[in-house]
C-alpha cells in the first residue's frame, strides 16, 4: 500500500512538473510574441513619426522658399520705387534747373 501511494506522489510530482515546465514554455512563447508584437508596434510608430517629420520639414522648407521668393519680390519692387523716385527727382532737377537758366537769360 506504501508502494502504491509513493508511487501516486511521484506520479503526480512528475506530473505537477511536466505541467509547470509546459507552462513555462508556453509563458516563453507567449512572452517572445508579445516583445516582437511590442517591437513591430514600435517600428512602426517610429516610421509613423518619421514620416510625420518628413512632411512637417518638406512644408517648412516649400515655407522658407516662399518668403525667400516674397522678400526677393518685394526687394525688387522697392527698388523700383526707389529708382522711380530717383529718376523723378533728376527730372524735377533738371526741370528747375532749365526753368533757372531760361528764366537768367
Amino acid at each position: 500500500m506504501e508502494a502504491k501511494t509513493r508511487a501516486r506522489v511521484e506520479a503526480s510530482a512528475i506530473a505537477r512538473e511536466e505541467a509547470e515546465e509546459k507552462s513555462l514554455m508556453e509563458w516563453e512563447i507567449e512572452s517572445k510574441a508579445i516583445k516582437e508584437a511590442k517591437a513591430k508596434a514600435k517600428e512602426e510608430a517610429d516610421t509613423k513619426v518619421r514620416m510625420e517629420w518628413m512632411v512637417e520639414v518638406l512644408a517648412l522648407e516649400e515655407a522658407e522658399e516662399k518668403a525667400k521668393e516674397e522678400f526677393k519680390m518685394k526687394a525688387k519692387e522697392a527698388q523700383a520705387r526707389v529708382k522711380e523716385e530717383a529718376e523723378r527727382k533728376a527730372m524735377r532737377k533738371l526741370f528747375q534747373d532749365f526753368t533757372v537758366k531760361c528764366f537768367n537769360l
